[in-house]
């Protein structure tokens, strides 16, 4: 959410980079391991939007050489896509060269429980890969967390669902 809320708010919109454009003199070349979804990269001031669709995923997306941040991804996998914000991973572009930018679809959940009084506080973060908040949709809606948190062996477990983003 984190991620649509800036794209929605930012005046000067991420710069779209799309397949099919050829390579200008000086620029370099980055290939993502996505077949459908989007990458988005900053330098400086200015984010750039890297699309990609099964029809052209495997082709390159051209950008000026330099030092950029992975700013965010949306991986789509038909009705459900994650889609995550964060990131601080350092993605280098050479001039003449191709970079490869190694993304997967790994949700990491981590999960803190911690006695109150007679209760417990539950603490859940959840990332992807290369980046700090992640968030899960199915069918443009977000899908929220179910748990259960067994206390002691005496007792039913606590079940939930847990809202996050």
């Amino acid at each position: 959410m984190a991620l649509q809320n800036y794209l929605k708010t930012r005046t000067d919109r991420p710069l779209l980079i799309e397949a099919g454009a050829k390579r200008k003199r000086g620029e370099g070349t980055v290939k993502a391991t996505l077949k459908e979804g989007e990458v988005f990269l900053k330098r400086g001031d200015q984010v750039y939007r890297l699309t990609y669709n099964s029809k052209d995923s495997g082709r390159g997306r051209h950008l000026p050489p330099g030092e950029y941040t992975l700013f965010g991804y949306r991986i789509v996998n038909g009705n459900w896509h994650t889609s995550a914000t964060g990131g601080h991973s350092k993605v280098l572009i050479r001039k003449g060269k191709t970079t490869k930018l190694k993304l997967n679809s790994a949700i990491r959940i981590q999960v803190r429980a911690q006695r109150k009084g007679q209760g417990v506080s539950l603490r859940m973060g959840i990332g992807g890969d290369k980046v700090n908040g992640l968030s899960i949709y199915r069918d443009g809606k977000r899908v929220p967390i179910e748990y259960r948190l067994q206390l002691d062996g005496n007792s039913p477990p606590a079940t939930g669902t847990m809202n996050y983003g």
